[in-house]
């Protein structure tokens, strides 16, 4: 008698269970999509990969029914508006940036990689990856908010010799004053500075090299975990238009080479 009782007490759970999760279901497959999404990035809307990311998630998004809005802000603020799904979505961090940020998801096809590299002003200063940092006295900086920099620099550089800045601009600038030794970003940010036409005046007498790579990745838009059922979407969509040769058409479209992205 009791086996018996027992056994549709652990029936009747299991019951339950399961009509929890196909209820779930339902209500999830149910649930209507977002009309538009919002996504802050931390460069320059007319910066040149921007326009082309833009391009690329407008028609990611359109796939969907719908409508891509970017916002552009600092690193800093970019993380904080994310986590707290004040915005929907970031468009471009590294691979492993959610480990950090739980409350975002990644979405798994990548659009681009991601370059960190070393910049100098002295062209006899060479660099391999950030180990090649320890046990140097080398005056480091780096831009803010760049979570990459933010975990590996402080493991191999002395804290008396680390520092960081707010803009590209600054950190350029700082490095031809001789204020620093090496300044470490994301490599087609600074390249974009140094063509602009401030800094092409200002390298004429001074210029800015490049030390070596620091680390490759990869670069992937991350969605707020309420938003999960698009994640896998946006993967696959993101994937069929590489196939179709989108990826490519768009660049060519901005204006950027091979050597400024690759995927």
């Amino acid at each position: 008698m009791r086996n018996t009782i027992r056994t549709r007490i652990v029936v009747a759970v299991i019951l339950v269970c399961v009509l929890g999760i196909v209820v779930s279901t339902i209500a999830e497959a149910d649930e209507p999509l977002p009309t538009r999404l919002t996504f802050v990035y931390t460069r320059p809307k007319d910066h040149s990969v921007t326009q082309w990311l833009i391009l690329i998630y407008t028609e990611a998004l359109k796939r969907m029914g719908i409508e891509f809005v970017l916002e552009e802000v600092p690193p800093k603020r970019a993380s904080a508006y994310s986590d707290a799904g004040i915005v929907d979505a970031e468009l471009g961090r590294i691979y492993n940036y959610n480990e950090k940020h739980p409350n975002l998801l990644r979405v798994e096809e990548f659009h681009a990689y991601v370059i960190f590299t070393a910049f100098v002003s002295d062209p006899q200063l060479k660099l391999d990856g950030w180990e090649s940092l320890k046990d140097t006295n080398y005056k480091v900086e780096y831009r803010r908010g760049i979570k990459k920099c933010e975990t590996q620099l402080p493991r191999v550089v002395k804290p008396e010799q680390l520092s960081d800045i707010a803009t590209v601009h600054q950190g350029i600038q700082k490095l031809l004053l001789g204020r620093t030794d090496v300044y470490i970003d994301v490599e087609d940010f600074v390249i974009k500075h140094l063509n602009s036409d401030d800094f092409q005046q200002i390298s004429k007498v001074r210029k800015v090299h490049k030390a070596g790579v620091m680390e490759q990745t990869s670069g992937h838009a991350f969605l707020h975990k309420k938003h999960h059922a698009l994640v896998p979407k946006l993967s696959v969509i993101l994937r069929d238009m590489k196939r179709e040769g989108l990826f490519e058409k768009y660049r060519k479209q901005v204006g950027l080479t091979p050597i400024d992205i690759t995927w």
